[in-house]
């Protein structure tokens, strides 16, 4: 099971950091700005922060940039994007340095550049920018333009899942579960995958219902186990399909069902899901199928 999720998120207005030192008409107009942002008028969200961003305000030229970035009223400019981001990036946006980070990464705007990238990312996430935190982990994790480190990756998901990045509390829930990088532990385990499945995260849901039918941290619960298979299955989840699929089959605290199971193996298998298609070869192999 992979522990690594790319997730490529911008973030929009920003309005905490050091806002302190800006007058009270500034203010105004950021706390106008989202509004209008937030009713999609995007419009009048343009004519409050393009004075703003010109006059050097970096929560305005990070959000202006995040229009620009994504074509929101206004054509999609990359270049435009990149500049502004730089200069609220620049004087400490931690905002501004994760979607710069996310340029280099993705090469819009920017040659592509994991360097770069990592470089903007490390500056947001000491900053305590969470999103950033999780890139830092991930690159930790996957060695991807850092020397692979399990119990770095760790430190740095840590981080973001306490700032609450759900992806994050996957992957922290799911190391303690393997031992990589921390101690084993399922009971921590366990309780990272509650939560980040309660969110509705279809990985945290499958995971926490392997737990379940295999008895580890809590006794075996075959029916909560598919309760939380079929809630990451619904999502389009191959792993969590094949697992469903597996319940039936074998017939775990539900009648056995081959007509099920190959049902569930056939949506994992159309989901890229191997040893779905090779068990529902076997099961034609065997008669249980009809050939097709």
């Amino acid at each position: 099971m992979k522990r690594f999720i790319l997730i490529i998120v911008l973030s929009v207005i920003s309005l905490g950091g050091a806002v302190w030192y800006l007058s009270t008409s500034v203010v105004r107009d950021l706390a106008s700005a989202r509004v209008a942002l937030e009713k999609k008028d995007y419009a009048e969200a343009l004519r409050l922060l393009t004075p703003l961003a010109e006059n050097g305000v970096a929560q305005a030229q990070v959000n202006l940039g995040y229009m620009y970035h994504t074509g929101l009223g206004v054509d999609v400019n990359f270049n435009i994007s990149t500049d502004l981001y730089r200069k609220a990036a620049n004087k400490g946006d931690t905002v501004a340095q994760f979607n710069l980070g996310l340029l280099y990464e993705t090469g819009q705007g920017v040659p592509s550049d994991r360097s770069q990238a990592l470089y903007w990312y490390r500056l947001a996430a000491d900053g305590n920018y969470p999103l950033a935190q999780y890139k830092l982990g991930g690159a930790y994790d996957a060695g991807l333009g850092l020397v692979k480190n399990d119990a770095t990756a760790f430190n740095w998901y840590e981080k973001a899942a306490n700032g609450g990045v759900p992806e994050s509390m996957y992957n922290v829930g799911n190391m303690y579960l393997n031992g990589l990088g921390v101690s084993q532990d399922d009971a921590k385990a366990y309780a990272w995958l509650e939560k980040c499945s309660e969110l509705n995260l279809s990985n945290c849901q499958n995971a926490l219902g392997l737990m379940h039918h295999d008895g580890r941290s809590v006794p075996v619960d075959y029916k909560r186990a598919l309760e939380l298979f079929e809630k990451a299955a619904n999502q389009g989840d191959a792993y969590a399909q094949y697992n469903v699929g597996g319940v039936y089959y074998r017939g775990d605290g539900v009648e056995q069902s081959t007509s099920k199971a190959a049902e569930w193996f056939r949506r994992a298998a159309a989901n890229g899901h191997e040893s779905s298609q090779r068990i529902l070869d076997q099961m034609t192999e065997a008669g249980l199928l009809v050939k097709g």
